[in-house]
C-alpha cells in the first residue's frame, strides 16, 4: 500500500512505464512511493502482466558499451541516464540496455515525467539529445544552465519547479 510499481518498455525513441499489480521475485520494476513501504512475499508464482525490459544489476554492470542506462535523479529529475565509460552500476540498480552499443547514437538520457500530473509517471518519457541540449531562459529572459526553482521556460515551454 502506498506505493505504485511500473515495468518498463524500451521503444524507438522512448520509454514506456506501464503499471503492474503483482511484482514477481526476480523481476526489476521501478517504484514510486511517499513513504516507506513493505511488499508480503507469495509462494504463488504471478505474472508482471506487462513487458519488461528494466534489468537490475548485480555491481558489475559498466557503461562501457555506450548503451547502459541507469534510473537516476540528477538535478531534480529523475530519468534513464547513461552511464559513463568506467562507472559501475551500483547493485540492484534498476538499468536499461538501450540500442547496439557505441554510444547507442546520442542519446543522453530519457527523462521528464509528466510535469503536468505529478502523480503520476505513466507518461512516455521524452528524448534529451546530446546535440539538442534544452535552452532554459528565466522569466526576466536570461539564459541558464540549469532549471531552477520558479518559472523556467525550457525550450520555448513555461515549467515551474
Amino acid at each position: 500500500e502506498g506505493v505504485e510499481a511500473y515495468a518498463c518498455k524500451v521503444g524507438t525513441n522512448s520509454v514506456h512505464l506501464e503499471p503492474v499489480e503483482y511484482i514477481p521475485q526476480g523481476e526489476a520494476v521501478v517504484l514510486k512511493n511517499t513513504g516507506s513501504y513493505s511488499f508480503t512475499p507469495t509462494t504463488s508464482p504471478v505474472d508482471l502482466g506487462a513487458d519488461n525490459d528494466l534489468l537490475a544489476s548485480d555491481g558489475t554492470v559498466t557503461g562501457a558499451a555506450g548503451n547502459i542506462y541507469a534510473l537516476a535523479e540528477k538535478n531534480d529529475v529523475v530519468g534513464f541516464y547513461r552511464v559513463g565509460d568506467n562507472v559501475t552500476v551500483p547493485a540492484g540498480k534498476g538499468y536499461l540496455v538501450i540500442g547496439s552499443g557505441s554510444g547507442s547514437g546520442n542519446v543522453k538520457a530519457f527523462y521528464g515525467f509528466d510535469e503536468d500530473d505529478a502523480t503520476s509517471i505513466n507518461e512516455e518519457l521524452r528524448v534529451k539529445n546530446e546535440e539538442s541540449e534544452a535552452v532554459i531562459y528565466n522569466v526576466a529572459g536570461q539564459r541558464m544552465n540549469k532549471v531552477q526553482k520558479g518559472i523556467n521556460i525550457i525550450n520555448g515551454k513555461k515549467t515551474i519547479k
